[in-house]
């Protein structure tokens, strides 16, 4: 029997026999089983998660998640991969803003920061209709903070100010945040931070040109109460990156690819409206967005800027019907990408339109009060209009069916099938002068499988599950054209283990996913835009409270090795590696609302480069000096906070 079987079974056995124990009931937990999204794994990270650790970038938020791999090196570059699976087949949004399309395959396709987000919801592979359209690989929900997050019961005004240093670049980060009830319905929240970073330093001493940043994120959102059941908010952010970068900006600097200046602005704007009066039939949310992003690189073919610009709306209702919830509605997105040469008026500035439209209904039926059962389907329609002036269209049903069985109060089963349909959407805006769509292109169509368990008592928690998921047909460029390339495949299984007794936790978590396309291990260099070869990842976090103002913490993440992985050029390697962090946070009673902060990131100086980053192909013949960055050597973070 293979490990991930091995995991599973002991996972389930130990569930079985603490469950069928004779322990008296009032001392256990009881699970609530949620109502949505039973079908595959969703995992739910709050702001105290990353604030302990001083998180900077996406790297730095999903630090602590198995399932999730961050490469790239460089924030403005950095990708992130959901079992493997790259962000560019996720859903990906913020306030409900999908951030859909990309700028430059070399860079990732967002930048935040983390002081601005409350929550991040992660769900692996396509689960239920409600997730919108093209989910292949699962989603990432960013939602930001309201004034209530601030402000304490009663409190009119609040502000939070923090300054940051971090050793490992000498970068400096600065943040004001204030936050006020206007009126008794009405609160607003403004925040504005400033990153200055130098070159950073890796693990093994050297300074990597084209990693200093200079970044600006600003932030606002407007939360009312129009009636006593109708709630409004209105969102704004834009971030900017400004920087010397490589012209591969997730490549390290070398002969071939040298630096040049990079900058990205995005602008995301959203209105959210809720309608829940006292009916069982009416819960009604809309989401109107709209989001901006550019890219301008001034590098050796001359001055170029990439243009992404997505708009849409989400409206849904639900309704209680018996033992049925219903959820059901419209979502609508309409993308745009362009290239402008501006020094060079005779390049052709044509670009790409595309449109998805779906509409899906979700039961969600509790049989028994055990036993739940998760059903629902979405239609959806795609159409593009690419920069060769020729028209895609696609359409398709995605349905799922999944199950629920709340075995006893502590321990529950779970498992289901899900689907997802992805039509072709636009070319990454800096390539759209260079590529081309096959006619026969045909639609992506992701099968997701999973089987789990969920356990508690006393203390202990324990999750695992095991996944599969194919996506049929995907698309990737070929000889300067996009077609259908065979089936990418990712499959392995999650543990998680957690436990806490007063003033001490602890969590360990191991995640495998083997990603591979046709049968063969994916690599972040031929395979980009679907996946890549992820070595088992073991995490490890203890936290202890040594008084009520004092909290300290240690952390591992551990990467195996994956050895001779195929590529185009040749056999490549992606050793193994472990990363220490730790931490101490204090709230002094004596000044009240300041907290300092104390993280060394890195705590052994390791070098080395994440699985989810391009591998050394320095040893290749005609591939000498292509590497992907390294990752940053010891950082040594100091941050202070003031709440008033």
């Amino acid at each position: 029997m293979s490990l991930r079987y091995s995991l599973l079974a002991v996972a389930v056995a130990a569930a079985s026999a603490q469950a069928l124990a004779n322990t008296d009931s009032s001392e256990l937990e009881t699970i609530e089983v949620v109502g949505k999204r039973i079908t595959a794994e969703r995992l739910i990270l709050t702001d105290d998660d990353w604030q302990k650790r001083q998180a900077q970038d996406l790297e730095d938020l999903f630090a602590e998640q198995a399932a999730l791999s961050v490469g790239g090196g460089l924030g403005v570059a950095q990708k992130i991969y959901l079992n493997g699976i790259e962000d560019l087949l996720l859903n990906v949004s913020i306030d409900g803003a999908v951030q859909s399309g990309s700028m430059f395959h070399h860079i990732g396709r967002l930048t935040l920061e983390p002081e601005l987000l409350r929550q991040v919801e992660v769900q692996a592979g396509p689960g239920d209709a409600t997730q919108g359209a093209g989910a292949l690989g699962g989603s990432i929900d960013f939602v930001t903070k309201d004034a209530s997050d601030l402000l304490l019961p009663g409190e009119r005004f609040a502000g939070l100010v923090k300054a940051g240093y971090s050793s490992v670049n000498d970068g400096q980060k600065y943040n004001l945040t204030l936050a006020s009830m206007l009126s008794d319905n009405w609160g607003l929240i403004g925040s504005f931070s400033d990153v200055d970073s130098k070159l950073m330093q890796d693990g093994a001493g050297n300074k990597q040109p084209g990693t200093a940043a200079k970044q600006q994120f600003g932030f606002a959102k407007l939360t009312g109460q129009l009636t006593e059941h109708q709630t409004v908010r209105f969102s704004f952010e834009r971030a900017t990156d400004d920087g010397l970068r490589a012209q591969r900006p997730n490549w390290q600097v070398s002969s071939w690819n040298a630096v040049y200046p990079l900058e990205t602005v995005r602008s995301t704007s959203a209105v959210n409206y809720q309608f829940n009066p006292d009916s069982a039939l009416v819960d009604v949310k809309l989401a109107l967005f709209h989001s901006d992003t550019k890219l301008k690189q001034n590098a050796r073919f001359g001055l170029y800027q990439g243009d992404i610009q997505n708009q849409g709306l989400d409206l849904r209702n639900s309704s209680r019907l018996g033992t049925h919830q219903l959820e059901y509605g419209i979502d609508y997105r309409h993308e745009e990408t362009g290239l402008t040469a501006l020094e060079d008026p005779t390049v052709p500035q044509d670009g790409e339109k595309a449109r998805v439209i779906g509409v899906f209904l979700q039961d969600y039926w509790d049989i028994t009060p055990r036993l739940r059962l998760n059903a629902g389907a979405r239609f959806d329609d795609y159409k593009v209009d690419d920069a060769n002036q020729q028209r895609l269209t696609s359409d398709g049903i995605s349905p799922n069916l999944g199950l629920s069985w709340q075995q006893t109060t502590n321990w529950r089963l779970y498992g289901g099938y899900s689907s997802a349909l992805r039509g072709r959407l636009t070319t990454n805006s800096f390539v759209l002068d260079s590529r081309s769509n096959s006619e026969d292109l045909q639609a992506e169509e992701a099968h997701h499988w999973q089987l789990g368990s969920e356990w508690r008592q006393g203390n202990w928690q324990l999750n695992a599950n095991l996944f599969q998921t194919d996506i049929d047909d995907a698309i990737s460029e070929v000889s300067r054209v996009y077609q259908n390339i065979g089936d990418v495949e990712t499959k392995g299984y999650n543990v998680q283990l957690r436990y806490r007794l007063q003033d001490f936790s602890a969590s360990a978590s191991v995640n495998q996913a083997r990603a591979r396309l046709n049968g063969e291990r994916m690599n972040g260099y031929d395979h980009g835009a679907l996946g890549t070869t992820l070595g088992r990842t073991w995490v490890l976090r203890l936290e202890y409270a040594l008084s009520n103002t004092l909290l300290t913490g240690w952390g591992s993440r551990a990467v195996e090795g994956e050895h001779d992985i195929s590529t185009s050029a040749g056999l490549v390697q992606q050793p193994g590696y472990a990363v220490h962090d730790v931490f101490v946070r204090w709230q002094p009673a004596m000044l009240k609302g300041l907290t300092l902060n104390l993280t060394v990131r890195n705590l052994l100086d390791k070098f080395y480069r994440d699985h989810a980053t391009v591998a050394d192909f320095g040893h290749l013949p005609d591939f000498e000096g292509l590497a992907g960055l390294p990752e940053a050597g010891r950082d040594l973070r100091l941050e202070a906070r003031w709440q008033f």
